[in-house]
């Protein structure tokens, strides 16, 4: 089984980019069983799948630091076959075991760190780069 644990998307998107699913609830527990069989026969813990509408995503699939995975109604919509849409749900595991989105954050902060030294110390860049790093 997928794990249950409750997971807390970032404040800024969950209020300004995602609405609760309209996908019947037994189309997401099949495909959420079904990437839990992918995540086990891979030999690591399946991150949390959580299914949102968006009208600013799309169709679109993201993954956030260990976890979790957000895939959209419209991105289900689009593929209609579970298959494909595991696809997609087994690209997104990769970034999550490969950690690719800490990547991205530690590269963030690295990039505004170097900046304030070679263009000397401006506090707002390293509030933004911290800020960034708290939100994810």
């Amino acid at each position: 089984m997928y794990e249950n644990r409750q997971i807390i998307l970032p404040v800024g998107i969950r209020n300004t980019v995602l609405e609760d699913s309209e996908l019947p609830n037994i189309r997401i527990e099949r495909l959420k069983n079904k990437a839990s069989d992918i995540a086990l026969a891979n030999v690591f813990v399946s991150p949390q799948i959580l299914f949102h509408k968006s009208d600013t995503l799309g169709a679109n699939a993201l993954t956030f630091p260990a976890g979790p995975i957000v895939v959209t109604d419209d991105l289900v919509l689009l593929l209609q076959r579970d298959e494909l849409i595991l696809g997609v749900i087994a690209h997104e595991f990769a970034h999550v075991q490969e950690r690719q989105s800490l990547q991205h954050i530690i590269e963030l902060i690295g990039v505004a760190t170097i900046a304030s030294v070679v263009l000397g110390t401006d506090d707002t860049l390293l509030e933004i780069a911290s800020a960034v790093g708290i939100s994810l």
